[in-house]
């Protein structure tokens, strides 16, 4: 992503927008470009540890017991949820392996709060992006202690590009083209 970046954008600013797990990713880009970031939105990305409760799964199982543990869990929410149902026929065309691998990659990262106070840490306009349906207590908890400039969007689940998506991308929107 770094190299993209650099290939596409060398001397421009970079407005970048994450969601979910992908939020650690964006904070680290963050991190790497610095001064050039105009804005970040952090789409319901990882905050605490409770955050990655789906990522995390692959922790605690072997790779077929993960997948079906998984996709059970996510098949339960889409009986009533239409951004389920949609994540749901995702699921299978991901790569087992892969997500096996990202899941433990994060383990020792999210321990502690620390997606969260790398985000508070970050010296560029940022901006988190969260419902209340599927947000843990403990990641509002931190947003209200620590100050956490934040949209809620209330009765929004995870997925606020499906469900909201107009209003989404307007906060999204209004946030990159606000002055600095």
């Amino acid at each position: 992503m770094i190299g993209l970046i650099e290939d596409l954008s060398p001397s421009n600013k970079i407005y970048l927008a994450a969601h979910s797990i992908a939020g650690l990713i964006g904070t680290w880009i963050c991190q790497h470009f610095q001064d050039k970031i105009g804005g970040y939105a952090s789409i319901e990305g990882n905050l605490t540890e409770p955050d990655s409760y789906y990522s995390s799964l692959p922790i605690d199982y072997d790779k077929e017991e993960f997948f079906k543990k998984f996709t059970s869990s996510v098949y339960e929410k889409a009986r009533s949820r239409v951004d389920f149902r949609r994540y749901l026929g995702s699921i299978y065309f991901a790569d087992v392996d892969a997500m096996m691998a990202w899941g433990q990659s994060v383990k020792d990262f999210v321990q502690g709060d620390r997606p969260g106070m790398e985000f508070l840490a970050l010296d560029c306009p940022k901006l988190y992006i969260w419902g209340d349906k599927d947000t843990p207590l403990a990641t509002q908890k931190f947003i209200r202690e620590h100050g956490v400039p934040n949209v809620y969007l209330e009765g929004i689940g995870h997925w606020p590009m499906i469900e909201v998506p107009e209003r989404l991308y307007d906060v999204v929107g209004s946030f990159f083209n606000a002055p600095k």
